[in-house]
């Protein structure tokens, strides 16, 4: 009775110990697919925004042609003018005094022109008589000409005096906007003098600054886009 009770308690002990020695089951590592992609270093494209400035292409410093005393300004920065508007005026009293006295010197002139001009004429009938030489009939023909060249000097001097009394009034060279008024009126100009800027609205520019880094790519660029 004992001894069965015996065999049967070692039969687990004998299987525990088979169990022990036994070789561990090694586990297998699944393989699994995985997608892969290969890079290359390649040229991307430029995309950047950039400030920029609108403006003319044209911009005018206007002034007299002439010296003198400024009278009135008739524009303001930001005035919108037409070509051939009055943008200032200079006081025309000297230009007026100046324009007199070269009308009186033209006056005078065609006397002394009209005088050299009887007296050959009646030297040269003189001369066809055999009344006087040669000599006497050539210098009256040069007091003449001499006449005649003052006369045509006076009369473009006259001619300057009268531009000039139109260059007293400033006017616009073209349609534009006023960006600057560097004069004010009873100030004394010289000529050529800036007073007022002219901006042509005709045609504007665009100016973007661009860093030195970034040059090269937007010269290259095939489409830009403003806003």
């Amino acid at each position: 009775m004992n001894r069965a009770v015996v065999s049967v308690c070692l039969v687990p002990l004998i299987a525990l110990l088979i169990a022990g020695c036994a070789k561990e089951q090694q586990v297998v590592e699944v393989v699994r697919p995985v997608r892969t992609l290969t890079v290359a270093a390649e040229r991307a494209d430029l995309l950047a925004e950039f400030s920029g400035e609108v403006r003319p292409r044209y911009e005018s410093r206007l002034g007299f042609r002439v010296g003198g005393k400024i009278l009135r300004r008739l524009v303001d920065v930001g005035a919108q003018v037409k070509k051939g508007q009055v943008l200032a005026q200079l006081d025309p009293q000297d230009l007026k005094l100046a324009e007199a006295a070269a009308r009186s010197n033209v006056t005078a002139a065609v006397s002394q022109y009209e005088l050299a001009k009887a007296d050959l004429a009646r030297y040269r009938d003189l001369r066809a008589k055999n009344f006087i030489s040669q000599a006497e009939l050539d210098r009256r023909q040069a007091a003449h000409d001499s006449a005649l060249g003052q006369l045509n000097a006076v009369r473009a001097q006259l001619g300057i005096q009268d531009n000039q009394a139109e260059y007293a009034a400033l006017r616009a060279d073209a349609d534009g906007v006023i960006t600057a008024v560097e004069a004010e009126a009873g100030q004394v100009v010289t000529s050529g003098q800036t007073v007022v800027r002219l901006a042509q609205t005709a045609e504007k520019e665009i100016a973007i600054g661009v860093p030195e880094d970034q040059v090269e790519a937007v010269r290259a660029a095939k489409r830009v886009e403003v806003s």
